[in-house]
C-alpha cells in the first residue's frame, strides 16, 4: 500500500484562494425579497475566524461537541471552515 502524497487539504486550499483571491466573490447568498449578499474570499474567511474566536472564547472543555443547526447557506459553509 503506497502513501498518499501531495494531498491539499481543504483548509489549505482556502488559506490559498483567501490570498489571491481576496476580493473576487466566494459565494452568494439569497436573502429574500430579491436581496442577494455576495461574501468574497475575505469577508467569507472574516465571519469563519469570528465564529471560531467567539467559540474559543466561550471557554468550552475539551473535545466538547459543537452542532451546527442551519439551512444550507453561505454561513453554514463558514461555520465548516
Amino acid at each position: 500500500m503506497s502513501a498518499v502524497q501531495n494531498v491539499t487539504l481543504p483548509l489549505e486550499s482556502v488559506y490559498k484562494w483567501e490570498k489571491q483571491r481576496a476580493d473576487k466573490v466566494y459565494m452568494t447568498q439569497p436573502m429574500g425579497n430579491g436581496v442577494v449578499q455576495e461574501y468574497t474570499w475575505a469577508r467569507a474567511m472574516n465571519e469563519a475566524r469570528r465564529m471560531a474566536n467567539y467559540l474559543k472564547a466561550q471557554n468550552f472543555p475539551p473535545k466538547s461537541k459543537i452542532a451546527i443547526l442551519s439551512k444550507n447557506c453561505a454561513h453554514w459553509i463558514m461555520s465548516d471552515l
